[in-house]
């Protein structure tokens, strides 16, 4: 469960930051000239980026891994059906 912790910390803090920055969204006028960004919502979707990046790195080490087993697997069932006499 070591490595599900990991990616499932890092969906959390991406849907939280998004829910804060959803909630913001629906009290904000729409008077507001939308080129102009407060600085909390850039650092929030900075901080959203950078989850993003890890949860990709995580799940290119999850897909890679789950190749790899795959392939062992593999050669693993050749194997025996090799040494298997009918």
């Amino acid at each position: 469960m070591g490595r599900n912790s990991c990616s499932l910390q890092a969906l959390y803090q991406k849907l939280k930051l998004e829910k804060l920055d959803e909630g913001r969204r629906v009290h904000e006028t729409t008077t507001t000239p939308e080129d102009t960004v407060p600085v909390e919502q850039e650092e929030k979707q900075r901080k959203i980026e950078a989850i993003n990046k890890k949860l990709k790195t995580l799940h290119m080490y999850s897909s890679a891994l789950n190749l790899l087993t795959l392939a062992g697997l593999m050669w693993h069932l050749w194997y025996l059906a090799c040494r298997c006499v009918i």
